[in-house]
């Protein structure tokens, strides 16, 4: 269990936070959205985590409770059935 839960922390941090600005943007660059970075993780669980369906539920789960939590209903519930 433990190797799940680096495994899952690790793809969280690759996946769905890369690009998301934590500083202020002194560049005059867009950050990413949070949506965005969302919407971006949920088309590639499918191809990264075929191998690894425990790891897939926990990042939909994950995912879904973010959209959820942005009142994106309608991006939650596919990955709340799936989780």
């Amino acid at each position: 269990m433990r190797h799940l839960g680096s495994q899952l922390a690790g793809s969280l941090d690759r996946e769905v936070l890369r690009g998301v600005r934590l500083e202020p943007d002194t560049s005059g660059v867009a950050d990413m959205t949070v949506t965005e970075a969302l919407d971006r993780a949920s088309a590639r669980i499918d191809e990264e985590f075929a191998e690894a369906p425990l790891v897939e539920a926990k990042i939909r789960h994950s995912i879904a409770y973010f959209y959820h939590m942005r009142s994106e209903y309608e991006k939650a519930l596919p990955h709340f059935d799936r989780a």
